[in-house]
């Protein structure tokens, strides 16, 4: 397994980057922390803080819901950025 330094990916984006851009560019979808921490070569312990500081913006949700994604019932967290 490749390593790659603390907070950052082969895209070398740095990691809330990578999730702010994961979920906007899947707007209006409602997506689960395991699904995000998937996509974006995160772990759901980073991804955790990230979604509930964003579903406390006017530009994001998070709310108990189906995910698109793997379509099981978890805490799930969409952008509103674009609807």
């Amino acid at each position: 397994m490749r390593r790659f330094p603390k907070g950052r990916s082969s895209s070398g984006l740095p990691i809330p980057e990578r999730v702010y851009s994961f979920l906007v560019e899947h707007t209006p979808e409602r997506i689960g922390d395991d699904c995000i921490a998937k996509r974006t070569e995160t772990t759901t312990e980073e991804i955790a803080p990230l979604t509930a500081t964003l579903g406390l913006t006017t530009d994001f949700e998070q709310t108990q819901g189906t995910c698109r994604l793997c379509k099981l019932r978890t805490l799930v967290t969409r952008s509103l950025r674009y609807v």
